[in-house]
């Protein structure tokens, strides 16, 4: 809850009075308070919150439904962050394979490095902080915890058709975005049918993403 005070306006700015006989001036040391109340801001800007994400999801609903232009665009953005980003860990290390092709793995990249099998989920988006993330990619993450990684990159198309691209690699993303897998993916009983969540939405935030080298691809 939020406290809203309302003072007078000559209590908070400096007024000068004068006295009757004009002889003396002073003014008002202390703030005059006409009432106060709970204001529930938090309520409504988690409520706005809620809106912005509602017109996000709707906005993206419309662009699926512009036709196949968008889904081989889409296909191809993420084909392409694939490549970068697997040319780049082959830079790294030097075991390193696509295994998008195998959805069980559950992350599109493998590298193995000192008896260890790394697993780099990629993830290639048009917005600077939003991706998706299925059950089965969580779960990995949550399993593999340090030997997880989550490959994020943004890629924004320029003019000439062409693209610029960067990215960020967050080792245990579960850990690193305090993602807690169990409440997250709990089932949930509505009395009549159990809802299992697929799919998520997750927005990080812009600070946490600056404390995080670029990786220029």
């Amino acid at each position: 809850m939020n406290l809203i005070r309302v003072l007078t306006v000559d209590s908070v700015v400096p007024v000068l009075r004068i006295s009757a006989d004009l002889n003396s001036w002073s003014t008002q040391n202390e703030p005059v308070e006409i009432t106060s109340y709970d204001s529930k801001l938090d309520e409504l800007f988690q409520e706005i919150e809620r809106h912005q994400t509602a017109e996000e999801l709707l906005e993206e609903q419309h662009r699926n439904q512009e036709g196949l232009d968008w889904i081989e665009e889409d296909k191809i953005r993420g084909e392409l962050g694939e490549k970068l980003a697997l040319n780049f860990l082959q830079s790294q290390y030097s075991q390193v394979e696509s295994v998008s092709h195998i959805a069980s793995k559950g992350y599109d990249i493998e590298v193995i490095s000192e008896d260890a099998i790394l697993g780099f989920e990629i993830k290639t988006s048009r917005t600077v902080n939003k991706f998706y993330i299925t059950y089965n990619e969580l779960q990995k993450a949550y399993t593999m915890k340090d030997n997880y990684f989550l490959f994020f990159i943004y890629m924004e198309q320029l003019e000439n058709e062409d693209y610029s691209c960067y990215g960020i690699i967050i080792n245990n993303p579960i850990k690193e975005l305090q993602l807690d897998f169990l409440k997250l993916t709990e089932p949930l009983q509505t009395g009549m049918a159990e809802i299992i969540l697929h799919s998520f939405r997750i927005s990080m935030d812009k600070d946490f993403l600056e404390s995080y080298n670029i990786i220029y691809l």
